[in-house]
């Protein structure tokens, strides 16, 4: 578009050079001088400063081309310069045809730099003035603010709202005026008053940008013909409105003085339409500029690769009264979500994101395990942070979200503060089991791996029926396994002691699991899980739902920890089968393990 217009000036150049060069017979130099002129306006709240300087280049009886230049500053700290080469040529003072062009460049208040080429022609008459003016700036847009999302979490619904960038554009258009002395059918009050009344059409859009377009008037009304006793120098006082396309009314006021550098131009020879070849230039005060602003949109989130519409939460709290909604302010207990779902009053789907919470009471491995499970919520303790995100990867951390998540960090599971269980040394507590092994007699051997083992079902059972903290090393599951082994021994042989030659039952492992390392046998123990799960009596997972040994969301957690709770849970299964066969409740297990 821009070198179109350029190859379009060179072309007007050409034919203006032409046209003078058929009037221009004989030359009166000096006989236009140097116009300066200095204005400022007022539009609503802005204010501008112009200077504008005329220089004739060739001048001749009819003729005259015009270098024009103006600089343009306001007081929202836009500037703009305007450089522009005019020809006029007078009909025997009956008409003035002028053409011209003018290329602009402007840096707005954003610093959006913008270049323009206007074009225009106009036609000056004792009774009629009229000119038309095409503004072709380059497609030139800054971004004032840019785009910003931002999460919202409205109860229990989550999503992303994004915010429209504000960008500012220039705009193309064009302009037309037409206007007339007040007095124009009476020479002498127009000689004595010189005012003159506008009323002009213009628009500027671009697609997809709100236009920016009205009708103007104004009026002109000359003020003095000399400024300090000089000839060839005027003020002028300008003011007008324009009704807008948002229709509203925007008012201006501004005031030009002028001074001609040569008394050439107050020579009385000079007829009244002479002196309009060096008028002004009108033109719009400089290039339009108009911001656009997108309009916000929803955006959703997602956790996973999967979509959340919702989230909700959900706690371990003993209170039979409580009443939660699933918010973050008021969790679900599991026992009300359960018998939620069990009633079929909430579904969970798939864009639902259920999240376990502390209350202020604390929770054992057991219940957080079970709330997962009968709840279908997360584990987050697999994940340092619970992170949304949107389809372009912009990341929302629930941690890092005060506004709507506050003091998520302490109410978050986590290590689980308040496990039942806690391994000091792994290694150590298998050093200790194979260095007591190996001092027992080979004949006991079998009893003493059983007594190892009832040693650590009773650490984890007991402590787990206290929901409190147990810190398991070798040093005290040995000493407690010596005191089962003895008790065995004085023991052994009596069914209705519990030994275990009379009652097989209370066997936890088979034998062919001795002396193998702690986690395989816990290893073992997950197997006979799996392959009793789903038969009630044996502790399978359609009778007692609070024997589900695994979760897939478990899968990647160490093995130990896996197993333990199972492990105890299927102690107490075995233990209540050993009451079964005890008529006389002299179960030794029983009292050993206070259950």
């Amino acid at each position: 578009m821009f070198k179109k217009v350029l190859e379009n000036n060179r072309l007007m150049l050409v034919t203006v050079l032409t046209f003078m060069s058929n009037d221009c017979l004989s030359f009166e130099v000096d006989r236009y001088p140097v116009i300066i002129g200095v204005s400022g306006s007022k539009v609503n709240s802005r204010s501008i400063a112009e200077l504008d300087l005329m220089l004739p280049t060739v001048q001749s009886q009819t003729g005259i081309s015009i270098l024009n230049v103006k600089l343009k500053k306001d007081t929202q700290g836009s500037i703009e310069g305007n450089l522009g080469l005019v020809y006029r040529h007078n009909f025997s003072d009956k008409a003035i045809l002028g053409i011209y062009s003018y290329f602009d460049r402007r840096k707005t208040q954003s610093k959006l730099t913008a270049n323009q080429l206007t074009m225009g022609v106009e036609l000056l008459s004792p009774y009629i003035d009229g000119r038309f003016n095409y503004y072709i700036p380059n497609d030139k847009k800054k971004i004032i603010t840019p785009e910003n999302k931002t999460f919202v979490r409205n109860h229990t619904s989550v999503y992303v709202v994004q915010k429209g960038s504000i960008v500012e554009h220039t705009l193309p258009g064009y302009d037309l005026e037409v206007g007339a002395p007040l007095f124009t059918f009476s020479p002498t009050l127009d000689e004595k008053f010189g005012t003159k009344i506008y009323m002009a059409k213009y628009k500027f859009c671009r697609k997809s940008i709100l236009q920016n377009s009205g009708i103007r008037f104004r009026v002109e009304q000359k003020i003095k013909d000399s400024l300090f006793d000089r000839k060839g120098s005027e003020i002028t006082l300008h003011f007008g409105s324009s009704f807008t396309n948002q229709e509203k009314w925007d008012s201006f006021v501004g005031l030009s003085v002028k001074w001609a550098l040569s008394k050439g131009y107050s020579n009385p020879k000079m007829s009244k339409m002479q002196k309009r070849m060096m008028d002004t230039v009108i033109r719009d005060v400089d290039i339009i500029t108009k911001t656009s602003k997108a309009a916000p949109k929803i955006l959703p989130v997602y956790w996973e690769g999967q979509e959340i519409r919702n989230i909700y939460f959900v706690g371990e709290k003993d209170d039979e009264q409580y009443q939660g909604d699933g918010s973050y302010e008021l969790p679900f207990s599991k026992k009300q979500l359960t018998k939620l779902m069990s009633e079929k009053k909430f579904q969970k789907k798939s864009t639902d994101l259920i999240l376990p919470i502390m209350f202020e009471e604390s929770i054992t491995e057991f219940q957080y395990i079970d709330l997962l499970n009968q709840c279908s919520a997360v584990d987050i303790r697999q994940y340092d942070t619970i992170n949304l995100e949107t389809a372009d990867k912009s990341l929302f951390s629930i941690e890092q979200n005060p506004q709507h998540f506050p003091e998520f960090e302490n109410r978050k599971v986590n290590d689980m503060s308040s496990s039942y269980i806690q391994y000091k040394d792994l290694s150590e507590l298998q050093e200790n089991i194979d260095s007591w092994m190996n001092s027992i007699s080979e004949n006991e051997q079998e009893i003493a791996n059983d007594s190892i083992l009832l040693a650590l079902e009773e650490s984890i059972t007991s402590n787990t029926a206290h929901n409190s903290r147990t810190v398991i090393n070798g040093t005290s599951i040995t000493r407690r396994a010596e005191n089962i082994l003895e008790e065995i021994r004085n023991s052994r042989g009596s069914p209705s002691t519990g030994g275990l030659e009379g009652n097989r039952r209370l066997r936890p492992l088979d034998s062919r699991l001795r002396n193998t390392p702690i986690t395989q046998r816990a290893e073992n123990i997950l197997e006979e899980i799996r392959n009793n799960r789903g038969n009630p009596s044996t502790g399978g997972l359609e009778g007692n739902r609070r024997l589900r040994p695994l979760d897939p969301r478990l899968r990647n957690t160490p093995i130990i920890q896996r197993t333990e709770n199972a492990a105890a849970k299927i102690i107490r299964k075995k233990i209540e089968n050993a009451d079964s066969h005890d008529k006389n409740g002299l179960n030794p297990v029983r009292r050993r393990l206070n259950f």
